[in-house]
């Protein structure tokens, strides 16, 4: 909780952040440059850590995730220049990767018969943060300046690697012989187990539409207010703050029950069911015409998307070569990461031409064409067609 609570104090802040260095031309285009190197380091570094964890123990990845954002934060006030942010940016994206270590581990301690609900239980934790994050960053911008709220994502994240540290515990089986680094070969591995590339596929488009989206819909509430200082008597920073904690909160409130309907029910029909709930959930995003709909949008795309990922992790985990959990999830997180940095890119390319409606349409475009994709070509999944079909199931490992 305090990882994520640490980062989502500042991050769905970062245009405001910004602006306030002086960046008023290409606002969109700077805010994906930032993101992109951040999750772009990210992608290409977590399937290392992946490898070692598989060797040294999934602990390793909270431990140097908390301690080197932490650090990486604690420089960005000290260096108010958008060039240095970049480089700052990339150091912290090479650390990233407390939650989806606190992911592994949980999927690859838990029972099978409890997975969906230790996985959805984590994952509440982690949007707990979430949802706190921005009501903390609104409160520190009244009284600090917009760079020293990166200073209280510091203390967090710093928090949160002393908490891994010092209150976990894993029973670490290594494997035979010294540790080598075979990336390439592991991913060659993960990608031959019929359905897996899918399976990542899924996990970075659920990335890229519930998470990566957030420093966009800041730019939408920046449309949207245009010169005027306040809507309904609250600033943008307000605003900001209220869209991210509306879906984090309905996001909180569904996911256990997601994670019921994950133990009770066949994986790969509700990761279906999910996929078309998030996408009649996108459209209300783009047709939203104040900040006050943004939210609610926002909170509707919470609770219908929220299962999607719990679903991806626990068929990850079933699917994945003997020995091999920690990589295969590993790689999922990294197009996560993926995912992450593509969209403020993506969203900073389409909106000259587009706009940022454009883009958030074209996102439901994406939800939808991966439903059809997954309904047609998932491992084990076909939509209930009376006696013209049936459910097809897979055992679990």
């Amino acid at each position: 909780m305090c990882s994520s609570l640490g980062f989502s104090c500042s991050w769905p802040f970062l245009p405001i952040i910004l602006k306030d260095l002086g960046v008023t031309h290409d606002l969109g285009a700077w805010v994906g440059y930032l993101v992109g190197v951040f999750f772009g380091a990210s992608f290409l570094l977590t399937p290392v850590w992946g490898g070692l964890a598989d060797h040294f123990g999934k602990r390793t990845l909270m431990v140097r995730a908390g301690f080197g954002m932490g650090l990486g934060f604690f420089l960005l006030p000290l260096f108010p220049d958008i060039r240095a942010f970049l480089g700052i940016f990339l150091l912290i994206g090479a650390a990233n990767g407390y939650i989806p270590g606190a992911l592994a581990m949980t999927a690859s301690a838990t029972p099978p018969s409890h997975a969906g609900r230790a996985l959805a239980i984590v994952q509440m934790g982690s949007l707990v943060g979430t949802a706190g994050g921005p009501a903390l960053g609104a409160a520190l911008f009244t009284v600090l300046r917009p760079l020293d709220v990166f200073w209280a994502a510091s203390a967090l994240t710093l928090t949160a690697g002393g908490i891994a540290l010092l209150f976990t515990r894993e029973d670490v089986t290594r494997p035979e012989g010294r540790f080598r680094l075979t990336v390439l070969q592991d991913i060659a591995a993960c990608l031959r187990v019929p359905g897996m590339p899918l399976l990542y596929l899924v996990n970075g488009v659920f990335v890229m539409t519930f998470q990566g989206s957030s420093t966009i819909v800041s730019l939408l509430m920046l449309e949207l207010m245009g010169d005027a200082p306040r809507f309904r008597g609250q600033g943008v920073a307000f605003w900001i703050g209220a869209a991210t904690l509306a879906m984090t909160l309905a996001s909180i409130a569904a996911a256990y029950g997601w994670g019921r309907l994950l133990d009770r029910f066949h994986v790969p029909h509700i990761l279906a069911v999910s996929l078309l709930t998030a996408f009649v959930g996108s459209l209300a995003i783009p047709a939203s015409q104040d900040p006050l709909q943004v939210v609610a949008a926002r909170a509707l795309l919470g609770a219908l998307m929220v299962g999607m990922q719990p679903a991806v992790l626990r068929l990850v985990k079933q699917q994945a070569p003997p020995g091999m959990e920690a990589r295969a999830l590993g790689f999922a997180a990294a197009l996560q990461m993926l995912g992450n940095g593509s969209a403020p890119m993506l969203a900073g390319w389409m909106a000259p031409a587009a706009g940022l409606r454009g883009y958030f349409l074209f996102n439901s475009a994406i939800l939808l064409g991966t439903l059809a994709l997954w309904v047609v070509r998932g491992p084990a999944v076909r939509l209930p067609l009376g006696r013209w079909g049936g459910w097809r199931r897979v055992e679990e490992r």
